[in-house]
């Protein structure tokens, strides 16, 4: 079964920080870190994964992984895998595909929801992202526009799973200005507070917190809710600008797992 689309070269991710130690997680090359969720079929030697893990998603009952692979092989660089099935993403003809950024995903109760950023128009109406909700591609909430988005991930909160969206002068829907971050629950999209400066890279981490992942943001940033920074802050429910910041303007993000304090 294999349903074709286009994904553009997603860019990878990687983070550096000097004030923390950080030890990187190779999701590609580690396919046990699914073994849990996924059976033995994931770290099963004759089976192959073809493709980079971005994801954890059950696609009609089975446990599957969305998979980061080469445009030529499907048009959105992303498909949905597991031993018995490649679902290639398409749009169809409905979208119409500029360029593309970046490709997550996440499962909900609702079932698998898919992000994509770049250059599109749905139904002739031009956005920064489309959204798949395991049917059709559509507008998360409306039409988001201005420059494409640097970087996006998902934050797990008790109150479940939000996509962030980070990057420069941005305008989203139900929002009146300019945003640098803005959140989608799904439904609708919330600012998670005034950022000046560029969002570069993001990265959510689980350090434990009862209100969910900590996010990390990292850029040429100067100021978050009126507090100076310098490159990076973290959000926790509150804006952290972690004293110290980060030097130089080159910012980039890994998953990573955070194994010591500043």
């Amino acid at each position: 079964m294999s349903v074709r689309s286009t994904l553009g070269p997603v860019a990878p991710q990687s983070f550096f920080a000097a004030s923390f130690v950080f030890v990187a997680l190779a999701l590609a090359s580690a396919p046990p870190l699914f073994a849990g969720a996924f059976g033995s079929w994931v770290s099963a030697p004759s089976v192959a994964v073809p493709g980079e893990p971005i994801a954890e998603l059950e696609w009609q009952g089975t446990p599957s992984l969305l998979l980061r692979v080469p445009t030529e092989f499907a048009p959105l660089g992303a498909r949905i895998w597991n031993p018995t099935t490649t679902i290639d993403l398409d749009p169809g003809p409905q979208v119409t595909i500029g360029s593309v950024a970046e490709v997550v995903g996440v499962q909900t109760a609702a079932g698998p929801r898919i992000y994509a950023s770049g250059d599109f128009f749905v139904g002739g109406v031009a956005t920064r992202i489309i959204s798949w909700d395991g049917v059709t591609w559509g507008l998360p909430g409306g039409s988001v526009l201005g420059v494409v988005p640097r970087d996006l991930l998902v934050r797990e909160t008790p109150a479940g799973p939000q996509l962030w969206v980070g990057g420069d002068v941005m305008l989203f829907p139900g929002l009146t200005g300019v945003h640098r971050v803005a959140v989608f629950d799904g439904a609708t999209w919330a600012s998670p507070g005034s950022v000046l400066g560029t969002v570069e890279a993001m990265l959510a981490l689980d350090e434990g917190a009862a209100g969910g992942d900590s996010v990390f943001i990292a850029g040429s940033l100067v100021q978050v809710d009126a507090q100076p920074i310098s490159g990076i802050a973290r959000f926790d429910g509150t804006w952290d600008p972690l004293a110290g910041g980060l030097a130089g303007s080159a910012f980039h993000l890994n998953p990573v797992e955070l194994v010591a304090g500043d």
